[in-house]
């Protein structure tokens, strides 16, 4: 998960829920759309899951609490705020470009816009690690995904959403970034090729990302994991012992079985000796579907940069793992299979960890927050 995307982390497999796993052709174009062309917020589905396909290089998350007394009022205002953005009366001297703003939803103000209890949708085990949370770092009514290639254009748009949003209380917030990569695979703080094994077709997005009936149709469920990285000790290892770790080679990203970046891993070739290739306790191994029968998950994690006082030694970089799924579950099995056996997490500790419903598309005539029958 971390490499796979750090079973919450994101290094090339299933992020704390998705890192490496069986591999999908890559079918997104070769370079992304160019930055100054605007993305519409408007559609059946929000902006900011699949689109635009290739992540933006910068993003602010931010999860908070809401005053529920009129939520489905907040939810308006909060819809038209986002859809105003490219107004030119806004602080964007060159335009907003490809700026997004993804809206979810956790529990609390989920079941109080549905007509009934939901509340396995969004239901998450502790996990290693979770019991030494902040109780303010777990969970969350309010997500935003706020990203743009460029910089400039997150806080003028922070600003702007936000004072939509009545009685709002911020949990927490950070700046991600992710660097230059291949098409949408990027690498993560430790180095490694992160977001390999992703649905990017429509047909895998729809088994595996978008909720297809019920009130959250063209929805999905997003996990946010926010992890910081032993980078010092991590990097203090030879390639060959950070190459067992994930499972990978970390200049070409190929799976140690061989071939390209983008090819299958075969988690059952063994050397003359009868081991595995991939390593028993490898990140890709830990991570991949096959064991607990999953759909791939979308990852689009960021890095980010930790404060001194939040951070132990050692821990110089973090990473804002990053999952879209249609089930709940498909993280959850992920998460637990890469606590037992991934050799991975003992280099990450968790330091946030939430669910949200992300909501339908919208549009000026049925607002954010309008759900199916």
């Amino acid at each position: 998960m971390l490499a796979a995307g750090l079973g919450g982390l994101g290094v090339g497999a299933a992020g704390g829920a998705a890192i490496t796993g069986a591999v999908v052709r890559d079918e997104s174009p070769s370079t992304p759309p160019p930055a100054s062309v605007a993305i519409r917020p408007f559609g059946d589905t929000q902006a900011g899951v699949d689109t635009p396909r290739i992540p933006q290089s910068f993003a602010r998350y931010t999860v908070a609490d809401l005053d529920l007394t009129s939520l489905a009022d907040t939810l308006t205002l909060l819809g038209k705020a986002i859809g105003g953005l490219a107004d030119p009366s806004h602080s964007f001297p060159d335009g907003v470009g490809d700026l997004t703003v993804l809206v979810g939803l956790g529990p609390r103000p989920l079941n109080a816009l549905l007509p009934a209890p939901h509340d396995e949708l969004l239901d998450m085990p502790p996990f290693r690690g979770d019991d030494l949370l902040d109780p303010l770092s777990v969970g969350g009514d309010l997500l935003l995904i706020i990203a743009a290639s460029d910089p400039n254009v997150l806080d003028p748009a922070y600003r702007a959403v936000i004072a939509s949003v009545k009685g709002v209380q911020v949990r927490w917030t950070e700046l991600g970034f992710r660097g230059a990569g291949v098409r949408d695979v990027a690498r993560n703080p430790l180095g490694f090729h992160d977001g390999i094994a992703i649905p990017r077709s429509p047909d895998g997005l729809a088994d595996g990302v978008w909720i297809q009936d019920g009130p959250l149709s063209n929805g999905t469920i997003c996990v946010i994991r926010r992890f910081v990285l032993d980078v010092d000790r991590f990097s203090a290892l030879s390639s060959d012992e950070q190459n067992a770790i994930i499972g990978r080679d970390k200049v070409t990203g190929s799976p140690l079985t061989g071939g390209a970046l983008h090819d299958d891993v075969d988690i059952t070739a063994k050397q003359p000796d009868g081991t595995f290739i991939i390593p028993a306790h490898a990140h890709i191994r830990a991570a991949h579907p096959s064991f607990t029968g999953s759909p791939l998950m979308l990852r689009r994690s960021y890095g980010f940069t930790p404060s001194d006082a939040s951070s132990p030694s050692g821990f110089t970089s973090g990473m804002l793992f990053t999952s879209f799924q249609n089930d709940i579950r498909t993280f959850v099995k992920t998460q637990q299979r890469m606590d037992e056996s991934d050799a991975l997490m003992s280099y990450a500790r968790v330091t946030a960890s939430a669910a949200f419903a992300v909501l339908p598309g919208y549009d000026r005539d049925s607002p954010l927050g309008t759900l199916s029958p």
